[in-house]
């Protein structure tokens, strides 16, 4: 891995709230085009390959990863399309969870204990 020296910003530097989550989202939609783009590769390489359960298990992961990104980086942008609001402040978690398909993340919305997010092996619907 490559190492690149950065500018970080200033310690007084601060910013909003609402841009924090901005920036966070942008980052997440961005790992999340990376993983697609990893997906796809792997896609592939599959279609050519028997796999033995570890590395099944393993794509499943992957896939599980990318929609688990997608489905936060959604929370995100309803949460940045709320009316201004402090950190205090309530907001309806069905507003939060529109146009999230992941499930264990809008049971987690909600306050419900997260399931084990192991899978079996089996086929894997790659994006």
């Amino acid at each position: 891995m490559e190492m690149h020296s950065i500018n970080l910003p200033e310690a007084g530097q601060t910013t909003t709230v609402n841009e924090a989550l901005v920036r966070v989202t942008h980052i997440m939609d961005s790992v999340y085009e990376e993983l697609l783009g990893t997906q796809q590769a792997i896609e592939k390489c599959v279609q050519s390959h028997m796999l033995d359960e570890g590395e099944m298990h393993n794509i499943q992961k992957l896939d599980s990863a990318t929609q688990t990104v997608e489905a936060l980086a959604t929370v995100l942008k309803n949460l940045i399309a709320c009316p201004a609001a402090t950190m205090s402040d309530t907001v309806n978690v069905a507003t939060l969870y529109d146009g999230v398909k992941l499930g264990e993340v809008v049971q987690a919305l909600g306050g419900e204990e997260q399931v084990d997010r192991t899978h079996q092996a089996g086929e894997v619907d790659l994006f």
